[in-house]
């Protein structure tokens, strides 16, 4: 707003510091500047101003919205201008000075450019063209003395050029204006009240008074940032958790499965009528026996099929051997350590050659899969090499090849045969 006499613009040092942000849906209504409201302190008429400033952006801003205007040549733009604004004067160069009874509008080229093209930046000029004007026609103060002065603004200079970029706020708007007063601002005797003299030291320069408001507006925006960031980690670290708990989960129900498995395959021995009742019984094993009647892989190539199933025929009375293979304490298939993870070849083969039914070689598999997967995962971690893993997989197939034997004997063997449990567990 202009107030004060002609000379360095005032009124200016008071209205810079607002960002006047267009809104994309305004008011459908034009604000109007209440001439009549009498202000007890500078700052309050300030912020009247500052709201009816932005009430005017934001209307500005739908009128273009809803007109289509978004984009306009330059010869559009000074005619609408002159529609809207008629109290201005406009110039192609800027006045020197101020002259009662004249509002002169200066905008050079490259911002008659920015307006044409750049809806937003248009709605915020306009905005503050309206400010100016309207709240020039009528304010009132209550100076010092105790008498409530209004004053108009009789002449003034809007000049908006790149000249002025050092004046433009945190609303981009490079502008300055003069103006001229029909009252004096203040004398010795009555002047205008402030709360406080730092608001008068702090917008007395209209350079200084821009330079602080991009400064506190960058600060205003950099706050907006951390913000966002922490909303966006703590977000991530959500899904993040979310993920976890789906992998627990699913890793939880795999364990239940294999479990569920496990306890299958004691049930189908407890009703083949074994001797072993419980997992613990089937997995104790006498650790002075591991690797014994370990089938070398070679060996078994060299035997034709008929000797290894005479072999596999034979086993089942070799009571006093099998006893000493199958003890074993926990259900851990996968020997670890805090460094490492070791397949158990040996008590894999000693198991394998051991089975002679369905329901031994059964529980073999479960366990060579719970093998398969402790190694894969100790791969992925670091504990172990391709090697193990390689192991496991050369394992299976051997364990295939026996259930095929199995399979071929059981078409030989007497049921009081087949119920005789010769299972080699070792973990």
């Amino acid at each position: 707003m202009t107030v004060g006499m002609t000379g360095s613009y005032y009124g200016e040092s008071v209205v810079a510091g607002a960002n006047a942000t267009a809104k994309s849906a305004g008011s459908a209504k034009r604000p109007k500047w209440n001439t009549k409201k009498a202000y007890t302190y500078l700052e309050d008429m300030n912020t009247a101003i500052q709201n009816y400033k932005k009430e005017a952006v934001s209307y500005y801003a739908s009128q273009i919205k809803s007109k289509g205007e978004d984009i306009l040549t330059v010869d559009e733009l000074k005619k609408q201008i002159g529609e809207l604004f008629s109290q201005y004067t406009l110039t192609d160069h800027e006045p020197k000075e101020v002259r009662a009874g004249k509002h002169y509008l200066y905008i050079d080229e490259k911002n008659l450019e920015k307006m044409a093209k750049d809806a937003d930046y248009r709605a915020k000029v306009y905005g503050l063209m309206d400010a100016e004007l309207s709240s020039g026609a009528g304010y009132t103060l209550k100076y010092s003395d105790g008498r409530n002065v209004t004053s108009h603004i009789v002449g003034s200079i809007f000049s908006l050029c790149e000249e002025n970029r050092k004046y433009a706020g945190a609303d981009g708007i490079p502008y300055r204006g003069s103006g001229m007063s029909d009252h004096p601002f203040s004398s010795s005797d009555s002047h205008v009240q402030v709360r406080s003299m730092s608001f008068l030291y702090d917008n007395i320069d209209p350079a200084k008074s821009a330079a602080r408001d991009r400064k506190l507006n960058a600060a205003r925006l950099e706050e907006k940032r951390l913000k966002k960031r922490k909303e966006a980690k703590k977000a991530a670290e959500e899904r993040e958790e979310k993920r976890a708990e789906k992998k627990r989960e699913r890793k939880k129900a795999e364990e239940k499965l294999k479990q569920d498995a496990l306890n299958e395959a004691m049930e189908q021995l407890r009703a083949e009528g074994g001797k072993y009742q419980s997992a613990e019984d089937i997995y104790e094993i006498n650790d002075k026996t591991d690797g014994d009647n370990i089938i070398d892989e070679n060996e078994e190539k060299a035997q034709p099929d008929g000797e290894a199933i005479e072999e596999s025929g034979k086993s089942d009375k070799k009571d006093d051997t099998e006893e000493n293979l199958i003890r074993e304490k926990d259900e851990i298939e996968t020997e670890e350590s805090k460094s490492s993870v070791t397949f158990p070849e040996g008590k894999r083969a000693a198991q394998i050659s051991s089975a002679q039914t369905v329901a031994d070689i059964k529980m073999v598999f479960t366990l060579l899969e719970k093998d398969l997967d402790d190694c894969e995962s100790g791969l992925k971690q670091g504990m172990c090499d391709e090697a193990e893993v390689k192991k496991v997989k050369a394992m299976i197939k051997r364990a295939q090849k026996r259930q095929q034997e199995i399979m071929q004997m059981s078409r030989y063997q007497s049921e009081e045969e087949q119920n005789r449990l010769t299972i080699n567990i070792m973990m």
